[in-house]
């Protein structure tokens, strides 16, 4: 931000530029990563006060297991887990990982959730609504860490954005004039192991390919049709659609592939505000947090100079961070093809006493949120709350419900006291220390 004669400005004070990518082969890409990925670590950890936030997916798991294997660092390792849900719960996988890597481990046992309650909290402290749905754990994880005398947690955020392959990168075969080649790029996408089908080949086709190859000033010809959620009025979404500009990454220089990540991996974190959710859960719980694969630049800058195809494979997402900490980490969490699934936990906790709560807020006559969202949608959202058809609407509910709260708080900075008056459950978490100490229950 700039200050200069009584007035401001905010300008970027600096930006990516595009470079040829290097002449390497997928060994020689991957050696590259592990050694950057080391790099990355060692300028962040403080020996002896760092741990990592641990679930069972790739990234966080690969930070892991490269601070013991090419830094040398046994790190605390805490996790949240969700003993009655199935699709999320990843204590096996977290279990046989610790073991394996000689991590003591932190549980954060959550039994029951409190969405709404602990985004009030965030509220209250900040007076802005929290992106983060998973507080309920989050918080008491954080806070056990830091009474534990963890002064800097790491975590595996950005890797899904930073490692994963870049179907634009189909735009560059077309605008080549290689159809065929950028056919078999699109069909070399992720697909459970097996090849896509035809149809999804030619939606993605479409999509990442021909859409991606027009110039910028194509995409403006045609007057903007209405983007955004289909929880918006027809109005907003108007609004949304002459103010919001999907395809200014465009305007970057270098090839499609490269302008979207660039811009994905630098302007889109800001956008979403994800920096200054994580420096503000920081100061809620006196622990610091720390990004390898979020906030590194010379790892950014390597991946963006690695050949996009390499990032391509038809069973797995992230290959070449796979094959980067082969030997560093158990296979079965490494070469692990699905994901937790939090949308469980969300709605539990809609379904409970939140529900009337939230139906006294998002379909009240005086909502402050009414002029901006389809009335239809949200009553339906709040009907179908704790049925299998709520699924499609959970997300939308959930911002709902933040927006209306923030937009009170606005008004009347005491609201989120108030509403939490009105006796919304706290949370169900027990906090299991390593093996051999005793467990306490926060909530």
């Amino acid at each position: 931000m700039e200050l200069e004669e009584g007035s401001w400005r905010v300008r970027p004070y600096w930006t990516l530029r595009y470079t040829e990518p290097l002449r390497i082969d997928r060994a020689e890409a991957v050696l590259e990563l592990r050694a950057e990925l080391g790099k990355a670590l060692a300028k962040r950890i403080e020996p002896g006060l760092t741990a990592i936030f641990l679930s069972g997916g790739l990234d966080s798991t690969a930070l892991a297991g490269v601070a013991k294997g090419v830094v040398g660092e046994t790190l605390r390792a805490y996790s949240g887990v969700f003993p009655a849900h199935e699709q999320t719960d990843e204590s096996r996988l977290l279990d046989e990982l610790t073991r394996s890597l000689g991590l003591p481990w932190t549980q954060a046992v959550a039994r029951r959730a409190s969405v709404l309650r602990n985004s009030l909290a965030y509220l209250r402290e900040w007076q802005v609504p929290s992106i983060v749905p998973n507080l309920y754990f989050l918080l008491p994880l954080l806070r056990s860490a830091a009474d534990d005398g963890v002064a800097v947690m790491l975590d595996g955020e950005g890797g899904d954005e930073l490692f994963g392959c870049v179907a634009y990168a189909a735009a560059d075969r077309l605008r080549a004039g290689h159809p065929l080649a950028a056919m078999r790029l699109v069909r070399g996408l992720p697909w459970d192991g097996a090849a896509q089908p035809w149809r999804a080949t030619y939606h993605l086709l479409r999509r990442f390919g021909v859409r991606g190859a027009l110039p910028y000033a194509a995409h403006h010809l045609r007057q903007r049709e209405g983007v955004g959620a289909p929880w918006l009025s027809d109005a907003s979404r108007a609004v949304l659609a002459a103010e919001r500009d999907l395809w200014a990454w465009k305007l970057s220089d270098g090839p499609r592939w490269w302008a979207y990540l660039s811009d994905l991996v630098t302007g889109g974190r800001i956008r979403y505000g994800l920096h200054d959710t994580m420096r503000r859960l920081a100061e809620m719980t006196g622990v610091e947090r720390r990004h390898p694969m979020l906030d590194d630049l010379d790892l950014i800058e390597l991946i963006l100079t690695i050949p996009p195809q390499l990032s391509f494979d038809v069973r797995h997402t992230r290959p070449l961070l796979r094959d980067a900490v082969e030997g560093l980490v158990p296979d079965s969490v490494r070469l692990r093809t699905q994901k937790a699934d939090f949308r469980f936990q969300i709605e539990e906790s809609f379904a409970g006493p939140e529900r009337d709560v939230i139906a006294s807020l998002v379909l009240a006559p005086d909502a402050r949120i009414r002029p901006f969202v389809s009335q239809q949608v949200a009553a339906d959202a709040v009907e179908k709350v704790g049925h299998p058809k709520f699924i499609p609407y959970q997300g939308g509910l959930l911002r709902m419900v933040t927006a209306e709260c923030w937009l009170r708080t606005l008004e009347d900075p005491q609201f989120p006291d108030r509403l939490l008056e009105r006796g919304l459950p706290a949370e169900d978490v027990e906090l299991v220390p390593p093996r051999g100490q005793r467990s306490t229950r926060r909530g």
